[in-house]
């Protein structure tokens, strides 16, 4: 019997994904390209906002505390509320790819690798992917007129991605809410 004569015989189709990419117009290919690097940088604006939701709570805690023991939290309202809207902003900058939030992410990164081992790690990896030749044209004007013509492709955002995120919450969670107690201490004198 003669391999056409089978009609079980699975179909000889080169479905290998380099064939698709081949077949993709240079700016799809372009696109398809960086797409992961596009997709891990507006992940990190998720960061941001995470990052901006803690000290917007703790705003919201002191605020609170000065309605019911008087002003004297008023500056730690203001502190941690131009904070969290540091942060929203740098977030909404990250996840639109905004060329001006480059140069305070990066900042903010090279500050952050002071806080050995978790620091280093989670702001060396922003730095890695903000600082370097593929940041800077996924943050090039070229890039987002590619984005424009490509709006069929996505970033898909990957299991590990989300329980990386989910770690990195909790660290930060963590960390905030030690600084929120201390802060919080010191402004009540207890």
């Amino acid at each position: 019997m003669d391999k056409q004569d089978n009609p079980y015989a699975a179909p000889e189709t080169d479905i290998s994904s380099q064939s698709a990419v081949d077949e993709m117009s240079e700016v799809e290919q372009i696109r398809h390209q960086y797409l992961r690097h596009e997709a891990a940088v507006r992940s990190i604006g998720w960061l941001y906002y995470l990052l901006a939701a803690l000290p917007a709570s703790g705003a919201l805690a002191g605020l609170a505390f000065t309605f019911s023991e008087g002003p004297g939290s008023l500056v730690f309202v203001a502190i941690f509320g131009s904070v969290a809207a540091m942060f929203a902003g740098l977030g909404t900058g990250l996840r639109r790819l905004s060329p001006w939030v480059r140069t305070p992410v990066m900042l903010l990164s090279i500050a952050g690798m002071t806080g050995f081992p978790i620091g280093t790690i989670i702001c060396g990896w922003i730095l890695s992917l903000v600082a370097t030749k593929k940041g800077e044209f996924v943050f090039s004007a070229e890039y987002r007129e590619i984005i424009r013509q490509t709006p069929h492709m996505q970033c898909k955002i990957t299991l590990i991605s989300v329980f990386g995120m989910i770690l990195l919450a909790l660290i930060v969670l963590g960390a905030l809410l030690s600084i929120l107690r201390f802060a919080m201490t010191q402004v009540t004198g207890g």
